[in-house]
């Protein structure tokens, strides 16, 4: 930790105390507060699972998505997992 002139104020971090990063944080946890941020990131990842198995099901690739509607992944095994990294 470096201590920074004039006052000596510590300064632990990259971040810490720094008047833009904080403005910028404190503006995200508004919006997270007052928008539907999660719900919207939610349904996006309902959207992308749901075209990704349409996809592999319409080229006929055996698979499985799964995940948390914001984490999501596509599994196959054998030939079908050589499939899956050929389309990714």
């Amino acid at each position: 930790m470096a201590m920074v002139e004039p006052g000596r104020v510590a300064h632990g971090g990259t971040y810490c105390g720094n008047v833009v990063a904080a403005t910028a944080a404190a503006a995200t946890l508004e919006i997270i507060e007052t928008q539907p941020v999660i719900e919207t990131i939610f349904a996006n990842g309902r959207r992308l699972m749901d075209g990704i198995h349409a996809i592999l099901t319409h080229v006929g690739v055996p698979h499985v998505v799964s995940g948390a509607l914001n984490v999501q992944r596509a599994a196959g095994e054998g030939r079908s997992a050589d499939r899956l990294s050929q389309l990714y």
